[in-house]
C-alpha cells in the first residue's frame, strides 16, 4: 500500500472477501515525508548556505520530451509520437529567463501490446548518446540527426547493445514479460542509473 493508506476488513470468510481500502488524501503527496524534512531542515540549511549562484550572464543548454500517455498513439494506430524541444536558461540579475530555440516531432513504431508507445519519461546525455526512456514500454531509445532533407530534425531509432540488441528493460529481475515503468534517470560513476516509481494503492483488494 502506498504511505499513509490504511485497511479494515470484516471477519475472516472462506471465500474471496472484499476489503475497502481507505484513500489517504495526501497518498500521491509528501505528506508522510514530512517529518523527515522537517528532522532534517539544519542540514537542508546548511547546505544552501553553500550554494554559489552562476556568473552574470551564465547560459545552461537543456533538451526536455514529452509523454502525453494515450495521446502520443496517432489515429490510424501506425505509430506514436512525441515532442522534443531543446532551450536554454540564462542567468541575469538573480533571476533565470527560458528560451525555447527549436522543436521537434519523434516517431515510433515499437508500442506494447496494450497499444501504448512512446511516454517518455526521462531523458539523459549519457556515453555521447542522447537517450529517451519510455514509461510504458521499457525500452530505452536513442536520439539521433535525421538524413539529409528529412522534415523532422531528429528522430528516434532502439538504442542496442553490444550484441546489436534492441534495450528493454523489464520488470523484476529482467525476466518479467513487462516492461519497466521507467520514470527516472540520473548518472553516478560514470554509470546510468534508471529507476521507478512505487503503484497506486487499490481501493479494494481481493483476499
Amino acid at each position: 500500500m502506498g504511505c499513509g493508506a490504511s485497511a479494515s476488513a470484516k471477519a475472516a470468510a472462506p471465500a474471496a472477501t472484499s476489503v475497502a481500502v481507505s484513500e489517504d488524501a495526501a497518498e500521491n503527496g509528501h505528506a508522510c515525508l514530512h517529518e523527515k524534512i522537517v528532522a532534517d531542515r539544519a542540514g537542508w540549511s546548511a547546505m544552501n548556505a553553500r550554494v554559489a549562484l552562476p556568473s552574470e550572464g551564465a547560459v545552461f543548454r537543456f533538451a526536455m520530451i514529452t509523454d502525453n500517455d494515450k495521446a502520443t498513439r496517432v489515429d490510424d494506430g501506425s505509430c506514436w509520437l512525441a515532442k522534443l524541444a531543446f532551450g536554454h536558461l540564462t542567468f541575469s540579475g538573480g533571476t533565470y529567463a527560458l528560451s525555447i530555440e527549436s522543436e521537434t516531432t519523434l516517431k515510433t513504431l515499437r508500442g506494447d501490446d496494450s497499444r501504448r508507445g512512446a511516454e517518455y519519461s526521462a531523458l539523459e546525455l549519457f556515453d555521447g548518446k542522447l537517450i529517451a526512456m519510455d514509461d510504458r514500454t521499457g525500452n530505452i531509445d536513442e536520439i539521433v540527426v535525421t538524413p539529409e532533407g528529412s522534415r523532422e530534425q531528429y528522430m528516434v531509432q532502439p538504442l542496442v547493445d553490444a550484441d546489436g540488441a534492441p534495450v528493454t528493460i523489464l520488470r523484476g529481475d529482467g525476466s518479467k514479460p513487462k516492461g519497466l515503468k521507467n520514470e527516472w534517470a540520473t548518472q553516478k560513476a560514470g554509470k546510468l542509473v534508471i529507476g521507478s516509481s512505487g503503484s497506486h494503492a487499490p481501493t479494494t483488494l481481493r483476499l
